[in-house]
């Protein structure tokens, strides 16, 4: 990995690896099952959380520890959209008055780095939990039912 971390065994595995040296038989294998979300979440927030939690299911990469992650990933997500929202809404650049309402020139809207930064966090998490193309290739999945019909349709289409 470019990152210099560690891979799981099961990646290791579909890429391949031979040596049993490098395989941990030990690894940790959290317990998948049905997630519920958060009752902190707000309505905006629960929209993504049973998107993102319905996709993940669907392909095997989601167990019951990454809840706490995908909670985090739907409040920053909203987050961003709220920061975005403020950009539009305002511009990039906002009008500085002093104290008596004089018009003194223009500075960056703050909603701009703040939205910088979030992207930044989502797109950690969105890799983390492979939702971007190239994180995706690096996941190896069990054959399931969906997976069977998303290549049988594909292939129908051919």
């Amino acid at each position: 990995m470019a990152s210099g971390g560690r891979k799981p065994t099961a990646l290791k595995l579909y890429e391949g690896e031979k040596r049993p040296e490098r395989l941990n038989g030990a690894e940790a294998q959290p317990a998948k099952g049905i997630m519920r979300a958060p009752p902190e979440l707000d309505a905006a927030e629960r929209k993504i959380w049973d998107f993102v939690v319905g996709e993940l299911q669907g392909i095997g990469v989601l167990t019951l520890i990454d809840k706490a992650m995908v909670a985090r990933y739907c409040v920053l997500n909203v987050r961003w959209q709220q920061a975005e929202g403020a950009i539009k809404e305002h511009g990039p650049l906002v009008e500085t008055r002093n104290a008596d309402g004089d018009f003194m020139g223009l500075r960056a809207n703050p909603a701009v780095a703040m939205a910088k930064d979030l992207a930044g966090m989502l797109v950690r998490l969105e890799t983390e939990m492979g939702m971007t193309p190239a994180s995706r290739t690096k996941i190896a999945v069990s054959p399931t039912d969906r997976g069977r019909a998303n290549i049988e349709r594909i292939l129908k289409a051919k």
